[in-house]
């Protein structure tokens, strides 16, 4: 299962949940070209032009630094990224 969050719409607290097994996908407002984890054991990453796709593997959490790119201007976003043992152990 995936789920598709704008950057916008996280904006106010830049936090990403989901359960093990399950993967969400963050659209940033320009390319991505690098993404750091604090735990890469958290999650699985992969990106592809102006989204990244987390995808839960193990309970836990982890920061991400998300570095984009639009033309000369680098910026970075930072993501805190929960994941559950299932959908039902999610914060609200």
């Amino acid at each position: 299962m995936c789920g598709l969050v704008s950057m916008a719409a996280i904006a106010g607290d830049k936090r990403v949940n989901m359960p093990v097994g399950y993967s969400t996908t963050v659209e940033l407002p320009a390319n991505v070209t690098k993404v750091v984890l604090s735990d890469p054991r958290v999650v699985d990453v992969s990106r592809n032009g102006r989204k990244v796709t987390f995808t839960g593997q193990n309970r836990g959490s982890t920061s991400a630094i998300v570095h984009v790119k639009e033309g000369r201007k680098q910026t970075t976003h930072r993501l805190a990224v929960y994941v559950a043992t299932d959908k039902y152990a999610l914060p609200y």
